[in-house]
This record gives C-alpha cells, structure tokens and sequence, in this order.
C-alpha cells in the first residue's frame, strides 16, 4: 500500500512569521487560513493546531490529516498558507471540518482572481 502524496510544508519559524505578518486572513466557523501570495513558489502548507482546538492528540492530529488532504484536493494557486484551527475545532464531525476547509479554499481562489 502506497502513502498518498503530502503537500508542501512550510517548516521554518521565519515563514511561518512571514505569512502571519504579511498574509491574508479567511476566517472559517472551523478554520482560519492565513494566505501570502508567492507566484515562484508552489503552493505550501503550514499547520497550526493547538491544544486549543482539542486537548486530544489524536483528535489534532486528524484535523491535521483532514486538511492536507482538503489542500491537495483543492488545489490552492501558489503561495504559503498557513491553517490554524480555531478553539473548540475538535469537537466538530469531519465533515464539517471538510466542509469549512473546502469553503476556505474556494474564497482564496475567488479573492486571488480579482
């Protein structure tokens, strides 16, 4: 059995601050996704979820497979993104947090072609 793909990660503090500082904010019911455009790059995820969002590492730990997995359905333009999901997040159903995610991703997409 083959692993799926994984996106591109941002990993550095410094990108991380980059995208906190310069992004673009889209604030979900779930998710909030902070967006820096970056045309020579490919499109990059980082991820942040904290305690917060649940105190259940596996449940943090799904929401973090749930949105690579929405990131490379989805297809985002290139950049640097960075989700964190908000308080309470854990105890949302998955499709839920499918569901906002994929919201996210089609606001960035229409906020990026005007």
């Amino acid at each position: 059995m083959t692993n799926p793909p994984r996106p591109q990660r941002l990993r550095l503090p410094r990108e991380f601050a980059q995208v906190m500082k310069r992004g673009r904010r889209h604030r979900g019911r779930i998710c909030t996704v902070v967006a820096l455009p970056q045309p020579q790059s490919p499109a990059r995820l980082g991820l942040a979820i904290s305690r917060k969002a649940s105190p259940s590492a596996v449940r943090r730990n799904r929401i973090k497979r749930l949105t690579r997995a929405s990131f490379l359905r989805c297809a985002p333009r290139p950049g640097w993104y960075v989700v964190m999901a908000r308080p309470g997040a854990g105890r949302s159903p998955d499709s839920e947090i499918v569901a906002d995610l994929e919201q996210l991703w089609s606001a960035l997409d229409a906020s990026s072609k005007q």
